[in-house]
């Protein structure tokens, strides 16, 4: 967020500052990384499934058949989540969504025709913009996409791009084009059959690469079974569609902490070499306080001292550690942290997962509402299209029953303890 502008472009990689000198303290950075692997590791862990299929009619799960079945194909999920890279791009979404409180992830087939896997990527919030439905969830979707021209060659081909691209490309010519990719629901094709294999035009979101500066169209226009971008927020105000977190509410304490810590170094600066009084006309010589530097005075003891200069640090110091407390807090790191020594009781062990249950609960819910559950299904939908699940038995088709999903996570666990510590 630059200039007021939610959106600010980067041409080159030389644009970013990456040594990041305006920065004194990094307590609001390590925050963030320890909640976004609190989340990681409690919701979504790769290390163990974190959920289960079941169906909401109770007959179903009792018939062996249909339960072997709906495992079977819980198992082919899982695998089909583990072999795609989700667990890299939804961990730098978790950083984006503590941060600032939204994250956008875009998820797609690797080939439409073919079964060969699906990819998911985490799209940067600078780039993406999207309109929300009745329900909340992104209807259209539009996302600035920078690429050099031979870039925009290799996604379309010669055939299909401009000529003044590629006049551009044989120039050798590293200039960056704007490129719009929009994805919108087509009204006419809402009702569609979405189990079907459908060719694009009737699937019922379409979608289309234009040019930013002329609005032309590159390239054919394509279409999704469902909608392939998940737009999370963290906490949202009523009328916003953009969410706020922790990182909003961290800021001015952020800010006030990193010029509190610029202002201890400038006075330890002037500590460890202070400035030296000097008696008018004492000085003979230049001031040379080089090792081994010869300063010629009039009087050793009056000409010349070093300057003290007073300054506080004990109280710098509470200062300091009383606003990364508050970091801390804000960012839950003391309610997600166990404690080192003594060793904790179980009952504590359990109070402090209650209470983690308590602050993200609101978070947790619209993760799953944003996020987990569309992506479960859709991928259940995708191999279900290009036939990598068994064929159902008999008596789920004859009841028509819809299955839901039962997250069985860390966290999930945790949230259930509750009942086992009242037994």
């Amino acid at each position: 967020l630059g200039g007021g502008k939610f959106f600010q472009p980067l041409r080159s990689e030389g644009e970013i500052d990456w040594r990041r000198r305006a920065i004194y303290d990094d307590t609001a950075i390590l925050g963030a990384d320890t909640l976004e692997a609190s989340i990681h590791g409690s919701r979504t862990s790769p290390a163990t499934r974190w959920f289960d299929y079941s169906y909401r009619d109770d007959t179903l799960n009792q018939d062996h058949e249909a339960k072997v079945w709906l495992d079977e194909c819980t198992n082919i999920v899982w695998n089909t989540i583990q072999q795609s890279n989700f667990n890299l791009e939804v961990s730098e979404g978790y950083l984006d969504l503590v941060s600032f409180g939204n994250m956008t992830l875009y998820h797609v087939p690797n080939d439409d025709l073919v079964w060969e896997g699906m990819e998911l990527s985490s799209v940067p919030l600078r780039e993406n913009y999207f309109e929300e439905d009745q329900t909340g969830q992104p209807k259209c979707y539009y996302r600035l996409l920078q690429w050099k021209p031979s870039q925009i060659i290799a996604r379309f081909g010669e055939d299909n791009v401009p000529e003044r691209i590629l006049r551009m490309a044989e120039s050798s010519v590293s200039e960056k084009i704007d490129l719009i990719f929009c994805i919108y629901t087509e009204e006419a094709n809402k009702d569609a059959d979405t189990q079907m294999v459908l060719s694009k035009e009737k699937r019922p979101y379409q979608y289309k690469y234009i040019f930013k500066d002329n609005g032309e169209q590159i390239g054919e226009t394509g279409g999704y079974y469902e909608m392939p971008v998940y737009a999370v927020r963290w906490r949202r105000t009523p009328g916003s569609q953009w969410g706020y977190g922790p990182g909003h509410i961290a800021i001015s304490t952020t800010m006030t902490l990193n010029e509190m810590i610029k202002m201890v170094l400038e006075a330890a600066e002037k500590v460890i070499d202070p400035a030296s009084l000097i008696q008018q006309r004492g000085l003979l010589s230049d001031l040379d306080l080089q090792p081994g530097g010869q300063i010629v005075v009039k009087d050793i003891d009056k000409s010349i001292k070093a300057y003290e200069s007073g300054a506080r640090f004990d109280v710098s110091a509470l200062s300091v550690n009383d606003l990364r407390m508050m970091i801390r807090r804000l960012f839950h790191v003391d309610q997600l942290e166990l404690k080192e020594s003594p060793a904790m009781s179980a009952t504590e062990v359990m109070v402090r997962y209650e209470l983690m249950n308590r602050l993200l609960g609101p978070t947790m819910g619209r993760l799953q509402n944003d996020l987990l559950d569309p992506f479960v299904n859709n991928t259940f939908r995708m191999l279900f299209r290009a036939g990598q699940l068994p064929p159902a038995p008999q008596s789920v088709i004859d009841s028509g029953d819809v299955f839901s999903i039962e997250y069985i996570g860390p966290l999930n666990r945790a949230q259930k303890s509750d009942e086992v510590a009242s037994v």
